[in-house]
């Protein structure tokens, strides 16, 4: 780290303004090399709010803004996103920092802004975005105890499998949305439910997502222990 802020110290001297530019090169770099979080840290630096809520929501990230590594890092950053920000990523991006802060009024209005806006992303990014707002919703249900929608969105993802079977990171935003289903089956006291969905998801588990077994494993003491409770991830 001491190394780094002398590297930016000396840059900033001796270029002044070259460093956004030089993240928005190591933004794109990351973005088309599949690591959209490094992508997005990266545009951020430069400012580009836009443009790091647009990577994370095309690269099917905002799982990683729920859980996993880097996810708090990852929210912290995004605090900072300005209010003028537009688009639906930009909505979807403030609604899983207002779950990451368990404030479901904020999160439920930012969701339904994004809704509103979804409907004007492009053909191609319309999927992505539909996906993000399903993590999101599926978070906001899982945290309330809402049975119904929480599985409503598990169907929902399933449905948009067969849109596009091949979709990168999809078995991570699978995982998530089970586990949601499951545990607010679990605060419904629908063991049995739960526990068949929990397997399912474990299933689900590849090695980009290794970090949701624990999940997993944690809901699924639950369910043999039959203890459920509201708080076990957001």
């Amino acid at each position: 780290p001491l190394l780094q802020e002398l590297l930016r110290a000396r840059l900033a001297d001796e270029s002044p303004g070259a460093a956004p530019q030089l993240h928005r090169r190591a933004s794109a770099w990351f973005a088309a090399a599949g690591e959209p979080v490094e992508a997005a840290v990266h545009a951020i630096a430069a400012a580009e709010w836009g443009t790091a809520a647009q990577i994370l929501v095309d690269g099917l990230a905002v799982p990683r803004l729920r859980m996993g590594p880097g996810s708090g890092r990852l929210t912290w950053l995004l605090a900072d996103l300005p209010a003028d920000t537009p688009g639906a990523e930009a909505a979807i991006v403030r609604a899983a920092i207002a779950l990451a802060r368990r404030d479901a009024a904020v999160c439920s209005a930012h969701l339904t802004r994004g809704r509103e806006l979804a409907g004007h992303a492009s053909p191609e990014r319309a999927l992505a975005v539909a996906l993000g707002i399903s993590v999101i919703a599926s978070g906001l249900a899982a945290m309330t105890g809402d049975v119904d929608a929480a599985l409503a969105v598990a169907r929902a993802v399933d449905a948009s499998r067969t849109q596009q079977p091949g979709i990168e990171r999809m078995p991570e935003t699978r995982t998530l949305v089970l586990c949601d289903a499951a545990h607010a089956l679990l605060q419904a006291g629908r063991l049995d439910a739960a526990t068949a969905l929990l397997a399912e998801a474990q299933a689900a588990v590849t090695p980009d997502c290794l970090h949701l077994r624990s999940t997993c494993i944690g809901l699924l003491s639950l369910a043999e222990g039959g203890v459920p409770t509201s708080e076990v991830f957001t």
